[in-house]
């Protein structure tokens, strides 16, 4: 379906619009999501590629269905098969799951203490075959066990620390390898934190949702600790990120915890665990690969001054240093406008407006005395102080900018 469904993709892409239509196009959503804002020719063709994919979504759908129903997963979970990244992160979740058709391992029956292995083939049609569910539960490994123990506030602990380590290396290959936040780092890092840090803490013991949501949170608030502590980030951009990274956090944890739910709690976690880790990057580094486009805005400021123009462009060109505001959203780490100086006279000469966080580096392009000044802008500082005990944070992705 995959192949059937690229090569009428691409040939719609080619032969009515002129585009090129690759792999890649699955693996990252396309970059623009509202179809209002873009032109007209771009907001047809969006629109024509959503109708070809209704099909293909509701052959997805039915797959996906009777998937869950194998593995012992809730219906609703279907919904995520309309999140992108999450999506493809769920679809190999799904695909290592081991079904209930597999063989079930029973240990330490009540009855007689010794372990035997049923091996239940599919029963034949219009036969019903219940099991009790406490009698076909697999005992957890003993080993891990001891790291996740059924002590409720000792597993919340353990299960909140183990992704704090993964997310902080996420965060720091964003910043300095990728150079790109995007949807990986805001929806498929805190879903596999949610994701990760329920299924450990349900390992030894199911766990309630309410549980799961409260490690993952503790999780999520570890990992931007780490990440303030090791100056990758600041407070204040952890904080306006936290509002989305919260709700992809709990929809990993919505997963993680039907997965421990499941009456063969233990089977299948491992693959559950390894799935989210070597997949994430691997998106992130994809997401790299195809960075969307730099959108342009023309804005027009004007602002009538009640003086005379000679005055005007001697405060335009350059001005001395203003008093610092008072207002709270400036203490609050906002940058605001300190000093201009200029050096030189003319096209070519460099002016430099001072903010609280930095100067912007501005070469004269048009000088019409006392007319016009046109500048471009080179060099620009930090939009806010971060929040940080560390006067550095390392973002070198903001050099791309």
């Amino acid at each position: 379906m995959l192949l059937l469904k690229f090569a009428i993709d691409h040939f719609f892409a080619a032969a009515m619009f002129g585009r090129a239509w690759e792999p890649i196009n699955y693996l990252i959503p396309i970059d623009s999501f509202s179809l209002f804002s873009l032109p007209a020719n771009d907001r047809y063709f969006v629109l024509a590629m959503c109708w070809i994919a209704l099909p293909f979504a509701l052959v997805g759908l039915t797959a996906t269905s009777p998937r869950l129903r194998d593995v012992g997963l809730p219906q609703w979970l279907v919904v995520l098969f309309f999140f992108p990244v999450i999506n493809l992160l769920f679809f190999a979740v799904l695909g290592l799951l081991p079904g209930e058709s597999a063989e079930v391992v029973v240990d330490d029956l009540p009855s007689t203490g010794a372990q035997a292995a049923i091996n239940m083939p599919p029963p034949s049609s219009g036969t019903s075959i219940e099991y009790a569910s406490s009698a076909i539960t697999r005992a957890p490994d003993r080993f891990w066990s001891r790291f996740f123990p059924e002590d409720l506030g000792t597993s919340r602990l353990m299960a909140a620390a183990v992704p704090v380590p993964l997310c902080v290396v996420a965060v720091l290959m964003t910043a300095t390898v990728f150079r790109n936040y995007g949807l990986g780092a805001f929806v498929g890092l805190p879903f596999c934190c949610g994701l990760i840090t329920s299924v450990l803490h349900g390992y030894s013991k199911p766990r309630t949702f309410a549980q799961c949501l409260a490690a993952s949170t503790q999780s999520l608030i570890l990992s931007g600790a780490a990440c303030i502590l090791f100056a990758i980030e600041g407070l204040a951009c952890l904080l306006m990120a936290s509002p989305i990274m919260f709700v992809f956090m709990a929809v990993g944890a919505a997963l993680g915890h039907a997965i421990q739910s499941r009456p063969k709690r233990p089977a299948g976690i491992p693959n559950a665990l390894w799935t989210v880790l070597i997949v994430l990057p691997f998106l992130m580094g994809f997401e790299s690969l195809n960075p969307a486009p730099p959108t342009v805005f023309s804005v027009t400021t004007s602002i009538e001054v009640n003086a005379a123009p000679q005055a005007v462009w001697r405060r335009v060109v350059s001005f001395p240093q203003l008093a610092a505001p008072t207002e709270w959203l400036f203490r609050m780490g906002i940058a605001y406008p300190i000093r201009a100086r200029i050096d030189g006279v003319g096209p070519g000469a460099i002016r430099r407006c001072e903010f609280s966080t930095g100067p912007f580096i501005e070469p004269i392009r048009v000088w019409d005395e006392p007319h016009l000044l046109a500048f471009d802008v080179t060099s620009s500082p930090s939009p806010m102080q971060e929040w940080s005990p560390y006067h550095y944070i390392r973002r070198t992705w903001r050099t791309s900018w």
